[in-house]
């Protein structure tokens, strides 16, 4: 099952980078992924909503620039080499990249896994609703340009997607579990 699974990934990732790609989405696909590099946009929004975005805006900065740092570091240091995927370009080098190549492992996609970890803190501290869906589409063309510039797979995508908001859940958790009163 699995190895079906990781067959229509590539059957995907090959229909992406030889049938989809148009002149317009060429020049526009690798600034998205450039986005995400880092210091990613995220970080650079983050230190906005501090200094515009009052309260809450703090509130964002000071939950989300620590969790970029954790989703980057730990599915960048770790989960790569755990999983030790092969970058679609070394095994299909007959793909045009139209960025860098970058080094390391493909799974999961750091640029997906910061870019929707930032998305939930922004949901999280519920700054104008405008910004959140304004963010929410931002991290989807950055992960999604990923694919299309020859990169990643669509599974490293989701991968790093789902390790995004993890991570996010899971300082949610710390963070609700401190706040907790303490019985002694």
């Amino acid at each position: 099952m699995l190895g079906g699974v990781l067959t229509l990934d590539a059957d995907i990732y090959l229909y992406v980078v030889h049938e989809l790609r148009t002149p317009f989405l060429n020049i526009l696909m690798p600034l998205f992924s450039t986005l995400g590099d880092f210091p990613s946009i995220w970080f650079f929004l983050f230190l906005a909503t501090a200094a515009c975005g009052g309260s809450r805006g703090r509130a964002a900065a000071a939950a989300g620039i620590p969790v970029l740092l954790i989703a980057w570091l730990t599915g960048d240091l770790i989960l790569k080499e755990v999983f030790a995927r092969l970058r679609p370009f070394d095994v299909y080098p007959d793909v045009e990249l139209l960025t860098r190549p970058p080094s390391g492992y493909s799974f999961p996609s750091a640029h997906a896994s910061t870019s929707f970890a930032a998305v939930a803190v922004f949901w999280w501290c519920r700054p104008r609703r405008l910004f959140r869906i304004a963010a929410l589409v931002l991290a989807a063309l950055i992960s999604c340009a990923r694919v299309y510039v020859g990169v990643h797979y669509p599974l490293d995508v989701l991968g790093g997607a789902v390790w995004g908001l993890f991570t996010v859940g899971l300082a949610a958790g710390i963070v609700r579990r401190r706040e907790l009163p303490r019985f002694y």
